[in-house]
């Protein structure tokens, strides 16, 4: 009876703990279960969050496709803050790919979330609103939400927009220049009445007064043009802060078609503060051999001293950008805002020098020098203009910096490995195909050689726009010699040849066709006054008239 009992007690614990334990089995363990004959049948999953939702793990999907399309979203993002474009449009046809991996539901929400975020956002930031707008009408074709409407006519929007800040910014670039021209005839007239006055010889106090009444006639005119230009430009302001309210930026042809203007205004800007330099050169003597002073002459030479150490900083920094032309889209984007900078300080420093000059005109009085005042007065004129004469003899100039630096072709650099191109079949003395210009040596860019497939060539005659490192390119050529590295020689000349000047362990190919396509094809300057195309230059160095002279339509 005892035994019963007990027995009773086992059966009725058992139904009480078998419901409550079913609530402890975990997600996965719900999502399926396992059959008598151990086949999985899937239970029904809960239903999906709303389409558009931000990104977050979809039901159902396995996760190493999800942390996969999550990582790579998350590197375009970052791509497209940095500028990198070409590399973050690359990544889109990446992400798309992986996305092809999913069920056709979680691909929908996916591919549209992804079209009306980065998508929209890489486009916009490049300007180039049509795409963008094409960007969220595939979102809405795969999966609309209530958004996308807005953002397809705030995006639409754009487009007219953007053509109204093209034209504005083409007709501000016209008017200042059109402006600055017309300051520079006054400001010679100014210079002119300097030279005719010797400023090397100590001069009187009427022969002063009479170059005061003179040049304030001309000031008067200066003034003038001054607040026409302030005036052009406050108006300027107001138009480009409501476009940039609306995050409105120029695309890479409008740009392209803007630097001419640009450049324009630089140069008429640059021709202007010559003059101011040479007026305040004049001004300076005239302190110096007459030893008078004027109210705040040594402090705007301070300050302009100050300037110049600023100016030649980033005149270095121009140099060195120059020289790793072409650019990547970075340093293209360091290389303009070097140039922005430049363009400001150069704005300063002939503010101080106007100031120097309308001081000396509006004088009522001038100071005499103390000797000791007369030592330091002339060490900081010297220190200026000695300064300032290293910087105009600067070579190369820096007009012809802008023209290297901007007229070069951006290249993309790729981050991920270098893939090794699949070579096609080759003669036993020619061989044609794809593949990387590499750069190796003591020294990054010391020697450039070129890769194909698992072969390596040292080239003899490859142009100098085409000495870009992981450049990928169309080549066609012949092996000139072929020097195997020695292991064992007996020529101690060879090998020593080959130890000093490594590279001709290398076969040598001389190219008889190369393109690239992140170079276009396009003339550039070989010599002053003479244009050539790459493909021009390469014929120019084969001596071999059997042979086609144009190879263009090999590929």
């Amino acid at each position: 009876m005892r035994n019963s009992y007990w027995y009773l007690c086992f059966v009725l614990a058992l139904l009480l703990v078998a419901p409550i334990s079913g609530f402890s089995q975990t997600d996965d363990q719900q999502s399926s279960a396992v059959s008598d004959d151990g086949k999985t049948n899937d239970l029904p999953k809960v239903s999906p969050p709303n389409p558009g939702d931000k990104i977050s793990k979809p039901i159902g999907m396995p996760n190493p496709i999800y942390a996969r399309i999550k990582e790579l979203r998350a590197k375009l993002q970052k791509l497209t803050r940095q500028r990198k474009f070409d590399q973050a449009e690359k990544l889109v046809d990446t992400i798309r790919t992986e996305m092809k991996k999913l069920d056709r539901k979680n691909y929908s929400n996916m591919f549209a979330d992804l079209h009306r975020n980065e998508v929209v956002r890489l486009h916009s930031m490049q300007g180039e609103y049509m795409k963008a707008a094409n960007a969220v009408r595939t979102a809405i074709e795969y999966n609309e939400i209530k958004s996308d409407v807005k953002l397809l006519l705030n995006t639409k929007e754009k487009v007219g927009l953007q053509k109204e800040w093209f034209y504005i910014r083409q007709q501000h670039e016209r008017e200042i220049t059109k402006l600055l021209e017309n300051k520079q005839p006054v400001l010679k007239s100014k210079l002119a009445i300097l030279n005719r006055l010797n400023s090397k010889i100590r001069l009187t106090d009427e022969q002063i007064k009479n170059l005061q009444t003179e040049l304030k006639a001309v000031n008067e005119k200066l003034h003038k043009i001054n607040k026409n230009i302030e005036e052009v430009n406050r108006k300027f302001m107001v138009k480009h802060d409501r476009f940039s309210k609306k995050d409105i930026v120029l695309n890479k042809e409008q740009q392209k078609k803007l630097l001419p203007l640009v450049r324009e205004r630089y140069a008429v800007h640059f021709e202007n503060y010559k003059l101011h330099k040479a007026i305040a050169r004049h001004l300076s003597d005239i302190s110096e051999n007459s030893e008078i002073t004027w109210k705040d002459l040594r402090g705007n030479f301070e300050q302009l001293a100050r300037l110049q150490e600023e100016i030649w900083s980033l005149r270095k920094r121009l140099d060195f950008l120059a020289g790793k032309a072409p650019l990547t889209e970075e340093d293209y984007a360091a290389a303009r805002a070097v140039r922005n900078q430049l363009e400001k300080l150069i704005d300063r420093a002939e503010n101080f020098m106007e100031k120097v000059e309308d001081a000396f005109v509006d004088a009522k009085t001038f100071s005499k020098l103390t000797l000791q005042e007369k030592l330091e007065f002339v060490k900081l004129f010297r220190d200026v203009w000695s300064k300032d004469r290293e910087f105009d003899n600067l070579k190369p100039s820096l007009e012809d910096l802008y023209k290297k630096i901007f007229d070069s072709p951006i290249i993309i650099v790729i981050d991920d490995p270098l893939p090794v191109p699949t070579p096609k079949p080759e003669p036993v003395e020619q061989i044609s195909g794809e593949g990387y210009i590499i750069l190796e040596g003591s020294s990054k860019g010391n020697i450039c050689l070129l890769r194909f497939g698992d072969k390596v060539f040292y080239p003899v005659n490859l142009p100098a726009r085409y000495q870009v490192n992981k450049l990928e390119v169309k080549f066609a050529g012949e092996v000139v010699t072929l020097i195997e590295p020695s292991t064992k020689s007996d020529n101690a000349t060879t090998d020593k040849m080959i130890g000093e000047k490594w590279w001709l362990k290398y076969p040598r190919i001389s190219f008889t066709y190369i393109t690239a396509p992140q170079l276009p094809d396009e003339p550039y300057e070989r010599d002053p006054g003479q244009l050539a195309t790459p493909t021009e230059v390469i014929e120019e160095n084969i001596d071999n008239q059997d042979k086609p002279a144009n190879l263009m339509n090999s590929f």
